[in-house]
């Protein structure tokens, strides 16, 4: 029989056995890796053999090559030379394991950066709930990004196998409309909440659903006052698909403001498209669009392609973008397009901007507003934990419900009747490539 020479000079301990705490996930931010081993093995000599990170529950062992996989492994010790090493080990008192939180974030197509960018901003939320004198109730937090594929139906399915099999503690949701408002539907059989970037109208998100996104109707409101208090709109175009929350509330509070917009509702881009002469011969003080951004950026392409003044104000209103997917990114008109946001990085508002600095220096690249959402998103779900005293959903979801002036990067935030976030409303414009902060508003009285 091959012999091993003894490295340990630990104590005899009587009874030297880590438990049986086998992980079942793979890697995600808070942890260096989660280990299907059964014990954290940290050898005093360097060793070829596999090495556990991260794992739940500790053992400090120190042996030579030959013993590892047979100690922290699934194998059975089958020689009274392993029962000598493990007289010799001392298991440490485990550490309570970590809480899971999922993810979901589109991470292919056209919206992938999204993905990227939430992920790298939910990192530096992790990075702080995880320091030492900032634990979310004593326990480490692991966020996990699975992929979701690119349709509402394949990040519901996403959702229901972490919920069902990794038994995530929260989800954290920066999809569209489209998935949010399944997902919203998919949590409450689990009794977790769903904390979103992104905002549904009419209590679709209730009753396990927040978003520290902009209410819809807040962003028409108040888009409709900077028209027509801030450049002075009279003769206003609306263009908007059927239903949607933003121009209904756009349209509604121009007429209370005495203005009487045209409004056209069309079902698809092709049809918007072929309105675009018609908006051109109306002379438009302003045009208001409330379209998916890929939607909004084929329209006011051919807006100006149709001979519409580069001066007239175009105001998108289908919710957060980035300057390219709206086409502020080309410099034909890009000064006269805004966009109502819940996040600028502006000297005006530092912990906004303090974020952005920070952001840059680990990722290398400048960040959007939903990746300061998706951070705010982490934020207000660990504040809500930390009240609740434990992970428990239900009450995670009441004291979310009670969440009252939560500091947020850019202003106080509280949740409305809707489970949207009642928060500041920053109006932008496009400006060498840069958005630009044109006017703040502060957050709607409850």
């Amino acid at each position: 029989m091959r012999r091993f020479p003894l490295k340990s000079t630990l104590p005899v301990h009587p009874l030297p056995f880590c438990p049986p705490r086998p992980c079942t996930l793979g890697r995600g931010d808070g942890g260096e890796g989660l280990s299907r081993s059964l014990c954290e093995v940290r050898p005093l000599t360097p060793i070829p053999s596999p090495q556990s990170t991260g794992a739940r529950g500790a053992c400090t062992v120190s042996f030579a090559a030959g013993v590892t996989a047979l100690v922290c492994g699934h194998k059975r010790p089958r020689t009274l030379f392993v029962a000598l090493i493990l007289t010799l080990a001392g298991c440490n008192k485990p550490s309570p394991e970590p809480v899971l939180i999922g993810h979901l974030a589109p991470r292919s197509g056209a919206d992938a950066a999204i993905g990227l960018n939430t992920q790298e901003a939910l990192k530096l939320a992790v990075e702080d709930a995880n320091a030492a004198d900032n634990q979310v109730n004593g326990r480490r937090v692991i966020v996990v990004h699975p992929e979701t594929g690119a349709d509402a139906q394949a990040v519901q399915d996403v959702a229901v196998r972490l919920l069902t099999i990794d038994r995530v503690a929260a989800i954290i949701g920066t999809v569209d409309a489209s998935a949010t408002e399944r997902l919203s539907r998919t949590v409450p059989q689990y009794a977790v909440p769903l904390v979103s970037t992104t905002s549904l109208p009419s209590q679709a998100l209730a009753p396990n659903g927040f978003s520290v996104g902009l209410n819809p109707a807040d962003v028409g409101r108040t888009l409709a006052r900077f028209a027509i208090g801030e450049k002075k709109a009279k003769k206003i175009i609306v263009l908007s698909e059927a239903r949607d929350a933003v121009a209904g509330s756009f349209f509604d509070e121009a007429g209370n403001l005495k203005v009487d917009p045209t409004r056209w509702t069309i079902p698809d881009a092709k049809e918007f498209l072929s309105l675009a002469d018609k908006v051109v011969q109306s002379a438009p003080d302003l045009v208001f669009i409330a379209t998916a951004p890929s939607t909004f950026r084929s329209i006011r392409t051919e807006l100006l392609k149709q001979g519409l003044d580069e001066s007239v104000p175009i105001v998108f209103g289908g919710g957060e973008a980035s300057l390219t997917s709206l086409g502020g990114d080309t410099d034909k008109g890009s000064a006269s397009l805004y966009r109502a946001t819940a996040v600028v990085f502006d000297a005006s508002v530092p912990r906004a901007l303090a974020f952005a600095t920070r952001f840059e220096e680990r990722s290398k690249r400048q960040p959007d507003a939903t990746a300061a959402l998706a951070y705010d998103a982490a934020n207000v779900l660990f504040d809500a934990i930390r009240r609740a005293k434990t992970f428990h959903g239900p009450k995670v979801r009441e004291e979310l419900l009670q969440t009252q002036n939560f500091k947020s990067l850019t202003s106080p935030l509280s949740f409305d009747k809707d489970q949207n976030a009642r928060r500041a409303l920053f109006v932008v414009r496009f400006e060498k490539g840069r958005e630009k902060l044109v006017k703040q508003y502060d957050a709607p009285a409850p």
